[in-house]
């Protein structure tokens, strides 16, 4: 149950740290857009969710999750999935030819 909320709780990030990845790549590149991407792009959505959806903290305090235990799986979460999403994005563009 607990992986479930995980997930929720990263899926409501997620556009956050999409578009501020989306931004990082255009003007930063591949790699440097990872670091920030998983940093910075965690932090900025989970700052989003505070300020746009504080009221839903109880949902995952009734599950015995805290704020900080959200974050942290989040950031991890974070690391994992751009870490696959920006690797097949460098082998996309060194099998086009095309320097990122």
């Amino acid at each position: 149950m607990r992986a479930r909320a995980y997930w929720r709780f990263y899926r409501e990030l997620l556009p956050v740290i999409a578009g501020f990845t989306m931004i990082n790549i255009a003007l930063f590149g591949l790699m440097w857009s990872y670091v920030l991407c998983v940093t910075l792009g965690t932090l900025l959505g989970y700052l989003g969710f505070v300020y746009f959806k504080s009221d839903q903290f109880y949902f995952y305090h009734n599950l015995g999750l805290t704020k900080w235990r959200l974050f942290e799986m989040s950031f991890t979460i974070n690391g994992i999935v751009a870490l696959v999403v920006l690797s097949c994005l460098k082998l996309l563009s060194s099998l086009l030819f095309v320097n990122i």
